[in-house]
């Protein structure tokens, strides 16, 4: 009974022992599958710096001034358009307030030289700024003075034309005169004549007669070329008194053409201005993130195109500038897909 129990063990055993040896082949198979398969996650450290993919965006100023304020702080998400810091405008403003009551005060002058070249009562613009109520007190003095300039000239053009013409009437009577008094005396000599040839008077009243005639025909000559002077001074003294119009509104004229000049310039100034005085609020050209501020004291100066602010885009990657052990190369390959985890030092 003993012996074939024995011989019943042993094929068991034998069994058990084959299949724990196909186990752990089998083991090894699938190890050495799984290793060649499989990618394992290791460690590498290195130091190194994060940049961006593109070069970063470098925020100036083209005019420069004094630092008023700082908005920005490194980190902050910002937005294409958001303010970084702004910059004294003292100085914008003033030259933009300048522009702005020079284009005023051009405006109120031409209002005014219009008028006076119309021959109209000025229509000026409206106006609430302190300076320009001011030009505007200036312009309509100004006005008036211009008015009474052109009311003495022609009131000393007038009153020349009336003592011309009063001369002319003198001149035109007195020619009546002396032609009455010719025609009186060319009347005796034809009366007188007969009367010599006949005896009755002497060849002496003849001879006096007819230089008494002359005598008057001289008169009446010298009567109409007076006369004639006369009426030329006239027509001087009426064209004096259109030409002191005429100078009056021709100064009018080229007194608008210089100011029309002037505020042509000063209109295209004038945006220029307001960009300079705009650009003191220095802002964000892109989306982005803050890299670094440049400047960190309120009232301190910066030149012109002096780098401010600097922005990595918001669509901008990432990259990994680092250097690598010589010890870790091996287990670093181009290609390879890296999780990078940063420490806090």
């Amino acid at each position: 009974m003993n012996q074939m129990t024995t011989e019943f063990a042993r094929p068991v055993v034998r069994r058990s022992s084959n299949l724990l040896l196909w186990a752990i082949l089998a083991f090894f198979v699938i190890a050495v599958i799984w290793a060649a398969v499989t990618n394992l996650d290791r460690t590498v450290r290195a130091t190194g710096r994060v940049i961006p993919s593109s070069e970063l965006q470098v925020v100036s100023n083209p005019e420069g001034g004094i630092v008023q304020r700082i908005l920005a702080k490194v980190g902050d998400t910002i937005a294409r358009g958001a303010p970084l810091l702004t910059l004294d405008r003292t100085q914008m403003n003033g030259e933009l307030g300048s522009g702005r009551a020079t284009i005023g005060a051009l405006e109120l002058k031409i209002a005014r030289l219009r008028a006076e070249i119309a021959g109209q009562e000025p229509r000026y613009p409206a106006v609430s700024d302190p300076a320009l109520t001011a030009q505007l007190v200036v312009e309509r003095a100004l006005h008036t003075a211009r008015l009474a300039d052109l009311a003495n000239a022609v009131a000393v053009a007038a009153a020349r034309l009336d003592g011309a013409e009063r001369e002319a009437v003198g001149s035109a009577a007195l020619v009546r005169a002396r032609d009455a008094v010719r025609d009186e005396k060319l009347h005796e000599v034809g009366v007188i004549g007969p009367l010599v040839e006949r005896g009755i008077e002497p060849r002496l009243s003849l001879v006096q007669a007819q230089a008494a005639a002359d005598s008057a025909r001289a008169e009446a000559e010298a009567a109409r070329a007076s006369l004639a002077r006369a009426r030329a001074q006239v027509a001087e003294a009426r064209s004096a008194k259109a030409v002191a119009r005429q100078q009056w509104r021709a100064q009018a004229a080229a007194e608008l053409v210089a100011a029309q000049a002037d505020l042509s310039a000063k209109g295209q100034s004038l945006p220029t201005l307001e960009n300079r005085a705009a650009r003191t609020v220095v802002r964000a050209p892109v989306n982005g993130t803050v890299n670094r501020v440049l400047v960190t004291t309120p009232g301190g100066s910066v030149q012109p195109g002096q780098p401010l602010v600097e922005i990595v885009p918001a669509d901008d990657r990432l990259l990994i500038d680092a250097r690598v052990l010589p010890s870790d190369i091996g287990t670093v390959a181009i290609g390879q897909t890296a999780k990078v985890s940063l420490t806090a030092y």
